[in-house]
């Protein structure tokens, strides 16, 4: 299966989005540092769909999230089985760092291609999962990794495709991002029983993956000047382009 990016920076850096930082920084995880950052890439998905589905809408009992990932042995799974999944079926994760600590994430964005998800999304640009830290929210982490992602795209790329959840207050701003609901998808299973339904949201026709990344920039105008770093292979040295 080809990767989700045929040109692959380091980083994508945009001015003036963060606290105390001339500029916010998304980091293109490789495997080796996607899997050293497990345990804090769990701990988002714990509290970005604990705040969201626990606090805000009510859909689950408090402490489903953590009952469900928090154990050693989810960990070792999650370490061990699915990020390098992810790299596996040509994936990613992108990454936004705490500016007080390298080791500690605001926001997390697990990318795959689009035929990963189903076949008749091969042309697609495809959305896996977008983790933001409660206490980052509000930053426009969120938009400058799902921006990131899709300055990257091809420009021949159809459109965009993610698995949203039901009931996620965040859908509509997907929608704002003119993604439509589409076909109903396998709901997510907790250990109390507990179910999440959830459905693909498509771009409607016509629009293709930068279309959104553009209508992004009308939203956030920092994001209207990425500045990208590409490791070289022989030297290492990073490059700004």
């Amino acid at each position: 299966m080809s990767n989700v990016y045929d040109v692959r920076p380091t980083e994508v850096a945009y001015p003036l989005l963060t606290r105390g930082s001339d500029y916010m920084r998304v980091d293109l995880l490789s495997q080796d540092t996607a899997v050293g950052l497990a345990d804090e890439v769990l701990r988002l998905v714990v509290a970005s769909y604990s705040e969201q589905f626990e606090n805000r809408t009510k859909q689950l009992p408090q402490g489903t999230f953590a009952e469900t990932y928090d154990t050693d042995a989810k960990r070792e799974k999650f370490r061990d089985q699915v990020i390098p999944g992810v790299y596996e079926r040509g994936g990613s994760y992108l990454a936004v760092r705490q500016p007080d600590s390298h080791q500690r994430l605001a926001g997390v964005l697990k990318v795959l291609p689009g035929a990963a998800i189903e076949d008749r999304f091969a042309d697609m640009a495809a959305i896996a999962e977008v983790l933001t830290d409660p206490q980052s929210q509000g930053q426009r982490i969120g938009s400058a990794m799902i921006h990131t992602h899709l300055m990257l795209q091809e420009p021949d790329v159809r459109g965009v495709v993610l698995d949203a959840f039901i009931g996620n207050p965040v859908n509509e701003w997907y929608e704002r991002m003119g993604l439509e609901y589409e076909t109903h998808t396998e709901p997510l299973t907790f250990v109390n029983g507990q179910e999440l339904a959830s459905r693909y949201m498509v771009t409607a026709p016509g629009k293709k993956a930068l279309h959104v990344a553009h209508y992004l920039m009308t939203q956030v105008p920092s994001l209207q000047y990425p500045v990208a770093r590409f490791k070289h292979k022989q030297s290492g040295a990073n490059e700004a382009q």
